[in-house]
């Protein structure tokens, strides 16, 4: 008996040495980790992923995220402490935009500006990507849905892509010496000498738009292979799915508030009575802020007319709904408005639906988008035909050396 207990004991202790041992030598960490940081969306190790010669990306050394402005005590302690982060690369733009009051004027980073540590070097190089990309807001989506004409989002994501890695009409480099300054601030991460850079962490608003290329660009020159890249990309769109969430009901009742409003103005042209009461009614339903309502009081103010009414619905169209007067004519206007006159609530209802599916191209990512990039890369023209064309188009249009790109392996890429 007393055999048999020592025999169990000892396979006991050999079976819990055998796991622990497997513990340590399993790497729990997977390529392309979600981080455990609560106050940002999006912020993934890039290590670990397969890359040239057989080599493997680095693990905390190249870290993709949304904005960090709500960042924790504790999340910028394993950011900028556990991991070591020493520089931040902010591709947001410095196109003003418009808050949510329709109001306040800033720009998109200073809209929400990260949580950094007094000691992180922080690279701002603006992609400008809102001012080049053919994207719309929501309040244009709104606008284009409000008046009946088509918008395909979709494709303007698509072209959008497009456009910030080859260019288009106006802007013939995309955003390739935006791109160029990211890769440079990687190279010169470490010292003369060494290999062992300082980890970089490079974001946008939600991480997936300009990062999500960024990050192609990056694993391409590291050797990634081009599905693992794409799902790397694709996978943004769980990641903000919940910061996205809201826009939805948000846009849909935008729409629904609009459309009422439309509705409500429509009617000043065939009732009768008090116009600026029935105006100042449309402007109440509506979700306009204080100073384009001032604009149309200043309108109705001129009497309690149907001329006055009328002013106001010219200077009401140039607003939310986001057109000008139709056709440049009062008639015009009128028009268009009387489209609205006799909606019902239930088509306002499927229009406030419509308007909410409208704007989910934008909210996420879609295999189409970045494959629409590589395409684009593909499909341009280079001198060393000898290269594969990802290769050409890092050295001819990015700007990287040859030297570059080795340097970018060395730094990077671990056995």
């Amino acid at each position: 008996m007393k055999k048999i207990g020592y025999l169990t004991v000892a396979i006991f202790v050999l079976a819990v040495f055998a796991a622990c041992y497997s513990e340590i030598e399993d790497d729990p960490r997977q390529p392309g980790d979600l981080l455990p940081i609560a106050g940002a969306y999006n912020v993934r190790d890039l290590g670990g992923y397969a890359g040239a010669d057989g080599k493997h990306v680095k693990y905390g050394k190249l870290i993709r995220a949304g904005s960090l402005d709500l960042l924790t005590s504790r999340d910028q302690n394993r950011l900028f402490g556990e991991i070591g982060v020493k520089t931040v690369v902010d591709f947001r733009s410095k196109r003003l935009v418009i808050d949510s009051d329709l109001e306040k004027v800033e720009s998109e980073r200073d809209g929400s500006k990260d949580k950094l540590p007094d000691d992180v070097t922080v690279e701002w190089q603006n992609t400008a990507i809102d001012e080049q990309l053919v994207i719309p807001d929501y309040e244009t989506i709104l606008s284009n849905r409000a008046l009946s004409s088509p918008f395909d989002v979709e494709n303007a994501v698509v072209e959008g892509y497009k456009a910030i890695v080859v260019g288009k009409s106006g802007y013939p480099s995309g955003a390739q010496t935006q791109y160029k300054a990211f890769f440079d601030t990687l190279l010169n991460s470490a010292s003369v000498g060494s290999s062992d850079p300082d980890p970089v962490l490079f974001h946008c608003s939600a991480g997936k738009d300009r990062t999500g290329v960024a990050a192609a660009l990056l694993l391409s020159a590291l050797g990634v292979d081009r599905e693992i890249i794409i799902q790397d990309y694709v996978a943004s769109a769980e990641y903000v799915a919940e910061k996205y969430y809201p826009v939805g009901p948000y846009v849909a009742q935008a729409a629904r508030d609009n459309i009422k409003g439309i509705r409500q103005l429509a009617q000043l042209w065939t009732a009768g009575g008090d116009y600026a009461a029935q105006a100042d009614a449309a402007l109440t339903a509506s979700t306009m802020k204080s100073e384009k309502r001032k604009q149309i009081q200043t309108k109705l103010d001129d009497g309690n007319t149907e001329e006055g009414a009328r002013a106001a619905a010219e200077t009401w169209v140039t607003g939310p709904v986001g057109q000008a007067t139709i056709n440049g004519t009062v008639a015009g206007t009128k028009s268009a408005y009387m489209n609205y006159a006799n909606i019902t609530d239930e088509q306002i209802e499927q229009s406030a639906r419509e308007a909410s599916a409208k704007v989910q191209p934008l909210l996420t990512v879609r295999r189409e988008y970045i494959r629409a990039a590589f395409n684009a890369i593909e499909a341009a023209t280079y001198t060393d035909t000898t290269v594969p064309k990802i290769t050409a188009y890092l050295k001819e249009k990015i700007g990287l050396s040859d030297t570059d790109i080795q340097r970018l392996q060395s730094l990077y890429l671990e056995p």
